[in-house]
């Protein structure tokens, strides 16, 4: 009766209603079918005002009455930001070292690093397989199926 598929919820609903129909209250019905008292009510509505199709056909769901201004979700959102110290907003944003060394260091990170660029390309080596191709395969093959295999 947990499934939330449909034939669960008709079955459900059938239930519930032929036990209304011989007369027991609510309260008691839900507590039989372990359901809640609004279902019950709900249902045993329906099918008082539309009769058996009214229980099989899916009712579209009612919008909810208690809405939230724009301002409550803004402070709410806030409040969630402030607690979990979440700052999306500076995700693309930049800050400045306050070393007054930084310009300095940073410009001999790029010269290296320039450098560095320069040597490699100006003597430039081939990339060569030093393995045969079916033991690097098998190692992808052996790879793949620990990857796959379950805790």
């Amino acid at each position: 009766m947990r499934a939330k598929t449909s034939p669960q919820r008709v079955v459900l609903r059938s239930r519930i209603c032929l036990v209304a129909a011989e007369g027991f209250p609510n309260n008691a019905i839900a507590h039989r079918w372990a359901t809640s008292r609004p279902t019950v009510r709900l249902w045993r509505t329906r099918f008082n005002e539309a009769g058996p199709v009214g229980s099989v056909r899916e009712c579209p769901a009612w919008a909810s009455a208690h809405r939230l201004s724009p301002r409550k979700v803004r402070a709410s959102v806030a409040w969630i930001y402030d607690a979990h110290r979440w700052h999306p907003h500076r995700i693309e944003t930049f800050k400045l070292s306050k070393d007054t060394r930084c310009v300095e260091t940073l410009t001999d990170v790029v010269t290296a690093i320039d450098e560095f660029i320069r040597l490699k390309n100006k003597n430039p080596k081939p990339f060569v397989w030093t393995q045969p191709v079916d033991d690097r395969l098998k190692k992808i093959t052996h790879g793949d199926a620990v990857i796959e295999t379950p805790p």
